[in-house]
């Protein structure tokens, strides 16, 4: 693998990067959409989304997923669920009334 230097503030030399961020940007408008969530939690969607990407097989990387190539171990998927599922949330320390 070869690093390659890029011009500052030149995206269209880094058509890799700027496919995946066009990927994760549609990707959080559809979750978004879908489940009619507010505009303001768009940063922990794409976060999301990105978390789940890295876990899925690509066809860049045929036979095997991206975190499974950085970290060199399959990814635990066990604590996946669908997207909007209820949840709980614990308040500590906060007056309630």
């Amino acid at each position: 693998m070869e690093i390659q230097m890029t011009a500052l503030y030149s995206p269209s030399q880094n058509g890799v990067a700027e496919r995946m961020n066009r990927t994760l940007v549609e990707l959080a408008h559809v979750m978004i959409n879908a489940t009619k969530l507010p505009e303001f939690l768009w940063e922990p969607v794409v976060a999301h989304a990105a978390y789940v990407r890295n876990r899925a097989y690509t066809i860049a990387i045929q036979s095997m997923t991206p975190y499974q190539a950085w970290h060199g171990t399959k990814p635990n998927v066990m604590h996946l669920r669908k997207f909007r599922a209820p949840v709980w949330i614990l308040l500590q320390g906060q007056n309630i009334a």
